[in-house]
């Protein structure tokens, strides 16, 4: 996967995190993100997904 895709996927694991926090109610925030991000990468078994994710839980922790 090159760097293009792997940016892609990691935009769509984010709005699927934030989309899971306000499908549960949750507030919307830096933590409740990174939190959300990292329960989907201790249930992800596609190695794509799981650098995605780690892409962009790193994007959440850099900017917040």
């Amino acid at each position: 996967m090159n760097n293009k895709d792997l940016t892609r996927l990691a935009d769509v694991v984010l709005g699927e995190a934030v989309v899971a926090l306000m499908s549960s109610e949750d507030d919307i925030s830096a933590d409740g993100v990174a939190r959300q991000l990292r329960a989907m990468n201790g249930g992800e078994t596609n190695p794509e997904r799981r650098a995605a994710i780690a892409l962009a839980l790193g994007e959440v922790q850099s900017e917040f």
